[in-house]
């Protein structure tokens, strides 16, 4: 089966440049499919599959052009996330954990740049901002002496994984190289198994030098000239997580289709495909998936034809795509939801795919930066109560 991309009814101009990119990303997505199951079992990518988002430059989309990266606009990253996941969610996550990482090539010294992610354009990363580590300043680099971090997507196998270390009351973002962390067995999961989501520890002693640690906050200023660096970085970060939503979801609309055409329920002489409610469920499906898809990519467009005109986002359109990022979250969930229960007692069977599709939509669903808050969050800012700028600050 041939997957197709997420797009709106008409394709946005900002496609054009990265179109490529999303191109790369639908071919993959059937040899995704293909390896789902397996990898599934093995709870980690199949590594033809990350050899192959790799050679895409899907793991190193933020990476900014003057490094030789893809630097995709906000509408053809997601695009290319959700045309991935389309195949299979866990791929799509891979390439959503590490191109969100890759968002600190905005921010790090040029040595580190080069070492990351241009010595290896294909290299994949990882990590956790959760400040559990500690280290201590030795003649200008970080000495970690413990740490270990939930959430190490990719981390078997990632080259880089980033971790966040306190050194008294200062939270630094370092970047640790294959060799310097290990990865636990903890991620047995519901679902999304395959994105090897385990926590992840520090080898002790391990030194960071200056370049590769930031010092969060204080450090997150653009070390290079270009619109995407002056783009919201949390926005671009979280639309990523919805694009792995959107992309399954569709995804599921496949696989449903592909059941309809030959399934015949018990006491019918139809295939389901041939049933009302089928036909009304599958077209309110594409519309709610076509308009939440829209709004996500709207309300980045809009954030970025502002940045590119030279001045920054507004609240309004932070707190908007905020709002429509959670809401591609909610409404892509629910559109699986609705094409499992469709599938009737066929769906609940492990060889079924819509059964994967579910779980792993209400895994994902589950991650902090599409969460409901956001609704409230644009609620408040739309009511006219002032928004308080720590808040502001992770829009």
């Amino acid at each position: 089966m041939r997957y197709l991309s997420m797009n709106s009814p008409v394709n946005h101009p900002l496609n054009a440049s990265g179109s490529h990119l999303v191109s790369r990303a639908r071919e993959i997505a059937s040899l995704a499919r293909e390896h789902a199951v397996a990898a599934e079992n093995a709870r980690v990518l199949a590594r033809e599959v990350v050899d192959a988002i790799g050679a895409a430059d899907l793991f190193r989309l933020a990476v900014p052009a003057v490094y030789g990266g893809p630097e995709a606009d906000p509408v053809t990253y997601v695009d290319a996330i959700a045309a991935l996941s389309e195949g299979d969610a866990a791929a799509g996550w891979y390439a959503a954990v590490s191109s969100t990482t890759s968002v600190l090539a905005w921010y790090l010294q040029p040595e580190a740049v080069r070492e990351i992610y241009v010595a290896n354009p294909a290299s994949l990363t990882g990590g956790s901002f959760a400040p559990t580590g500690r280290g201590s300043w030795v003649d200008g680099r970080l000495r970690v002496d413990e740490g270990r971090w939930p959430w190490g997507s990719c981390g078997l196998q990632a080259d880089w994984m980033t971790g966040g270390v306190l050194d008294g009351d200062r939270l630094f973002i370092i970047f640790l190289p294959r060799g310097d962390f290990e990865p636990h067995d903890t991620w047995h999961a519901f679902g999304l198994k395959a994105t090897a989501s385990n926590d992840f520890s520090v080898r002790k002693g391990a030194i960071v030098p200056g370049h590769r640690i930031l010092e969060f906050g204080k450090g997150f200023v653009p070390a290079v000239d270009s619109a995407l660096a002056r783009f919201p970085g949390f926005v671009y970060i979280a639309a990523a997580y919805a694009a792995v939503l959107l992309g399954n979801a569709r995804g599921a609309i496949h696989e449903l289709v592909d059941l309809a055409r030959h399934k015949v329920p018990t006491g019918s002489e139809a295939t389901l495909a041939e049933t009302p409610l089928t036909q009304l469920t599958v077209a309110q499906s594409e519309a709610r998936l076509l308009a939440a898809s829209a709004f996500v990519r709207e309300s980045l467009a809009s954030i970025w034809e502002t940045i590119q005109a030279g001045d920054p986002a507004t609240v309004d359109q932070r707190t908007t795509a905020r709002l429509a990022i959670s809401h591609a979250a909610q409404e892509a969930s629910k559109v699986v939801d609705a094409l499992y229960t469709l599938g009737g007692a066929t769906s609940t069977f492990l060889a079924n795919p819509l059964q994967k599709r579910l779980r792993d939509a209400h895994v994902a669903t589950q991650h902090l930066l599409v969460s409901e808050k956001f609704f409230l969050i644009h609620g408040q800012q739309r009511l006219g109560f002032a928004i308080d700028e720590k808040v502001i600050a992770t829009l």
